[in-house]
């Protein structure tokens, strides 16, 4: 039986840093052939004794500098990125007392120097898969080291208790329980990387669920609907991809009062931004 839990989240808030521009049909076989607005976008969460946490960092204007020089300048070639002129890392954001990244990649690292004080919470195998990689090694795994500031104070979330996770979570049956209080539990959702994580916020009247890039969209997932074959060039693992894929099919199927919230979904950030606070009530 699943322990009564002590906290919840609250206060959740999405933030998008910027956009990157892609063939739509290059993340789902159903879109049309036409440029689309990838969203990167970013989340903070309260909780009741740790403050305020931001899940990933998205894009900044370090970004650029970091993949200015080849062949990281490749990078901007086949995602051509936009800042957000209404988001600053400065003013936009609660004081930040934790940061959670999900996965190496630039669009979730570009506003990590800015919580160079502040504890990192990761994937370990996530991070020793990618942090010796330099050169065209670390462009193909769309890595840019200069966005990963040396000498910050990372753990780990392998280092926290792998628990069962309530079978309203199900087809997820293990996860992490970041704060050992079942208010946070992290999973890992192999395929776009190996060891990509998203997490489960519990709030007060329904779960929330942060699944990073194991899709582009909530509609992709809604209709089983895959990226292109060609897309495998941005999958590092295709047959864990499509697997953790069925997985969030099925968690939509099973329990439809779950808010799933994928990390690059212009829709669900469009239907969600002045909402989100109704989790609380």
């Amino acid at each position: 039986m699943e322990p009564m839990p002590r906290n919840f989240v609250f206060n959740i808030k999405v933030y998008k840093t910027g956009e990157c521009f892609q063939l739509g049909k290059l993340t789902d076989c159903k879109n049309p052939w036409k440029k689309q607005s990838f969203p990167a976008l970013i989340f903070s969460f309260s909780h009741p004794e740790k403050g305020n946490i931001l899940f990933d960092t998205g894009y900044d204007s370090a970004y650029f500098v970091a993949s200015a020089r080849f062949p990281y300048r490749l990078y901007q070639f086949v995602t051509p990125v936009k800042l957000y002129e209404d988001f600053s890392f400065k003013t936009s954001l609660p004081p930040i007392d934790t940061v959670l990244i999900s996965h190496f990649h630039a669009d979730h690292l570009g506003g990590l120097h800015f919580f160079k004080d502040k504890p990192i919470i990761c994937s370990n195998q996530e991070w020793e898969s990618v942090r010796d990689k330099k050169g065209f090694k670390a462009l193909k795994r769309a890595y840019l080291p200069d966005l990963v500031p040396p000498n910050l104070r990372f753990s780990f979330l392998e280092e926290t208790s792998l628990v069962r996770l309530p079978d309203e979570l199900s087809p997820f049956t293990q996860g992490y329980d970041l704060l050992g209080d079942s208010s946070i539990y992290a999973v890992l959702l192999p395929g776009h990387t190996r060891y990509q994580y998203g997490i489960f916020l519990r709030t007060k009247n329904r779960w929330v669920f942060l699944c990073a890039d194991a899709s582009w969209s909530l509609k992709s997932i809604e209709q089983l609907s895959l990226p292109l074959p060609f897309a495998r060039l941005a999958i590092e693992d295709w047959s864990a991809y499509i697997e953790t894929f069925a997985m969030l099919n099925q968690l939509h199927l099973k329990n439809k009062n779950i808010l799933i919230f994928p990390s690059h979904c212009e829709a669900t950030y469009l239907k969600w931004k002045d909402k989100l606070g109704t989790l609380d009530q």
